[in-house]
């Protein structure tokens, strides 16, 4: 009885310490919408202009890369010497959208 007592009691207390679930609010067709996208900002003077209204997504990619450094010696500021970038179209995995 004790051990059932200690097993109930928290579980218990992990069930009201979880976060209440969401609620999805459908669209008026019951449809999902798709989402509008949104550029990211960094909120500095350097912000990506919005695009035109007469372009359209053509392709999604995934970029991964490295850049390398280098130093004269070990006094100087590290020098950028070369970059090695792969790109993969993901456009499939999000259809609609392009």
């Amino acid at each position: 009885m004790l051990a059932r007592f200690f097993f109930v009691l928290p579980s218990a207390a992990f069930a009201l310490a979880s976060p209440p679930g969401h609620k999805l609010c459908p669209s008026q067709s019951g449809m999902p919408t798709k989402p509008t996208p949104v550029l990211p900002s960094n909120g500095g003077g350097s912000e990506l202009p919005e695009p035109s209204e007469d372009v359209s997504l053509k392709h999604i990619a995934l970029g991964f890369g490295i850049q390398n450094y280098t130093c004269a010696d070990t006094a100087a500021s590290p020098t950028p010497v070369g970059a090695l970038a792969v790109l993969y179209d993901v456009t499939h995995l999000y259809p609609g959208q392009g």
